[in-house]
């Protein structure tokens, strides 16, 4: 199972960069559940430590058996269009110490899985690979692969359904020939598929931290990340305390789901009685939802405000 190194810029891809995340407490706002960052305002990382052996999270474990048919499977399915799963990606799928981490770490029931390889919409000769997706499809992220380069992208797009509703004859959420309406559905997140997984995960368990009001046994690194959004004496502050607020009217940048989705661990949050992903600025709703377009303009999202928990 042949693979190579990840990595590539936004500028040589033609995408426009962006993070697509939930907020990160008093140091960084998110009117909703997710919000797309601009990539260069996010804290830089150490690339030395991307090696695809992923000691910053314990290094490579034994093999997981079914893992490595599917990744094989996967693999040789490229192959027959000139391309490579890259080694990172496969190094952590296919170790029991590593797969399924983003799982865990997941504040917003995010989950693996894995499809099969999607063409690009917008690049002749270029292949999506889904591996993560959000609980109800808010965002959902893919290995861009093309000849020579692999790196990390996310859209609202399931591209798996859309090419499924389009060979069934079924109406599609979008038009999967119009190029334009593709590459604006489409960001560039990191620039390899280790780099990705570093942030996810620190920015997930610094959500924790945040939220749960003990920042004292963070690690110097999570700690620094913080300080990128403010300075360290505001460390000390006292946790906050976020509040809902009713929203009108949605900017460029937002991607939602319920507000109740945010507040509390995955496991805790309430029923949505089959409520599913709402993307104003798409104009989508997720397929087998019962979300009317009334619906979306009141919607109530978590807007940026807070106040000091006394």
């Amino acid at each position: 199972m042949p693979g190579e190194r990840s990595g590539s810029g936004p500028s040589s891809a033609g995408f426009s960069a962006a993070w697509c995340a939930t907020d990160l407490g008093e140091y960084r706002a998110c009117r909703y559940t997710y919000e797309r960052y601009p990539y260069e305002s996010l804290p830089p990382l150490d690339s030395t430590q991307f090696t695809g052996t992923f000691q910053w999270l314990g290094g490579v474990g034994d093999h997981v058996p079914g893992q490595v048919t599917k990744l094989t499977g996967l693999a040789a399915g490229l192959t027959a269009s000139g391309l490579r799963l890259p080694q990172d990606f496969i190094t952590f799928q296919t170790s029991s110490n590593l797969y399924g981490s983003l799982d865990e770490v997941s504040v917003t029931g995010c989950w693996t899985d894995i499809s099969e390889p999607l063409p690009s919409p917008v690049e002749p000769g270029a292949f999506l690979v889904r591996f993560l997706r959000d609980q109800q499809d808010c965002v959902i992220w893919y290995l861009y692969l093309r000849p020579g380069a692999a790196f990390v992208v996310h859209s609202h797009l399931d591209y798996e359904y859309e090419y499924e509703a389009r060979r069934d004859g079924e109406q599609a959420q979008t038009d999967l020939d119009d190029g334009q309406e593709q590459r604006a559905a489409i960001f560039w997140c990191a620039p390899s598929f280790e780099e990705f997984a570093h942030r996810f995960w620190v920015e997930n368990r610094l959500w924790r931290a945040v939220h749960g009001g003990d920042l004292s046994r963070l690690e110097p690194q999570l700690r620094d990340y913080l300080r990128h959004y403010a300075p360290p004496e505001v460390l000390a502050l006292p946790r906050v305390v976020w509040f809902a607020a009713d929203c009108r009217a949605a900017g460029p940048n937002w991607v939602g789901e319920d507000q109740s989705a945010l507040l509390g661990e995955p496991e805790q949050r309430p029923d949505r009685d089959g409520r599913g992903a709402e993307l104003v600025a798409a104009q989508r709703i997720q397929h087998g939802s019962d979300v009317v377009g009334a619906d979306l303009t009141e919607a109530h999202c978590l807007m940026s405000g807070w106040t000091a928990a006394k």
